[in-house]
């Protein structure tokens, strides 16, 4: 898991760091949980930005979910949950206006914590989708070594 957010690395580098992974292949199935940490009291501007984004990522080829979930322990963190059919559709959606609209209004409002705005996980998927290839998944050699994360309040 990378951590993007200062002061490891700007929070929406992450997003450069998709146009060329070297671990995925672009046709492969991905996807993206990121814990976003907002400054306390500025819930509001940053559901307000999100709920634009939400609704026109929605609408993108190759989504197949986009789900912002706010932590039941701490009110300043919230959890999108995203999900492509390919690591091309994920690059796509941070190619499009209202992508940069959300990274323009975060900066411009400095809702997300300003030493660690988020934390993003990327991996690949496909669990649950058929894919054209010569090697299918197979759910239980697949699913061997795989480990879960839980978060259990704050931090």
């Amino acid at each position: 898991m990378q951590h993007f957010g200062a002061p490891a690395r700007p929070y929406l580098s992450f997003y450069s760091f998709v146009a060329d992974p070297e671990m995925i292949e672009s046709s492969e199935p991905c996807g993206i949980t990121a814990k976003l940490n907002v400054v306390a009291g500025r819930q509001k501007e940053f559901l307000d930005i999100m709920h634009y984004n939400i609704g026109e990522t929605r609408k993108e080829p190759g989504m197949i979910l986009y789900d912002l979930n706010a932590d039941i322990f701490d009110p300043t963190v919230f959890w999108l949950i995203e999900k492509w059919q390919s690591m091309a559709d994920l690059y796509t959606h941070t190619q499009t206006p209202h992508f940069k609209k959300t990274g323009e209004e975060f900066a411009s409002t400095g809702c997300l914590h300003p030493e660690n705005g988020g934390l993003v996980s990327l991996y690949r998927t496909g669990f649950d989708i058929e894919r054209p290839t010569n090697n299918p998944i197979i759910i239980k050699e697949d699913l061997e070594g795989i480990t879960t994360m839980q978060h259990f309040g704050a931090p």
